[in-house]
């Protein structure tokens, strides 16, 4: 996680989930955070894989009370996730600390 987003203590991670290889997909990985945040969050979140050169990314505004719910098969353990109640800080943090897309 980038240390630089001011929402990062409040979308709280609630599902960190490994599902082994089921011989087709292989490895997936499963990341749920609730925005706890009085305000709506934009967030980066990345999952390691072994497809799309690296990296799968999606970028992500979510209202208070709600979740952001990614997933990728191919992945490889690695995941990266930066978060502000500001989408225009959002583009400064990634600047400082890039989002692995």
């Amino acid at each position: 996680m980038c240390s630089l987003g001011d929402a990062n203590s409040c979308l709280t991670p609630t599902t960190l989930a490994v599902y082994a290889d089921d011989g087709k997909n292989g490895v997936c990985m499963h990341l749920v955070y609730k925005n706890d945040c009085a305000a709506e969050v934009y967030a980066d979140t990345c999952i390691g894989t072994k497809d799309f050169n690296g990296w799968e990314c999606w970028t992500s505004s979510v209202l208070p009370g709600f979740t952001i719910d990614v997933s990728q098969c191919k992945a490889t353990g690695e995941y990266f996730q930066v978060a502000t109640m500001s989408s225009g800080q959002l583009d400064i943090d990634e600047k400082k600390c890039p989002a692995p897309m």
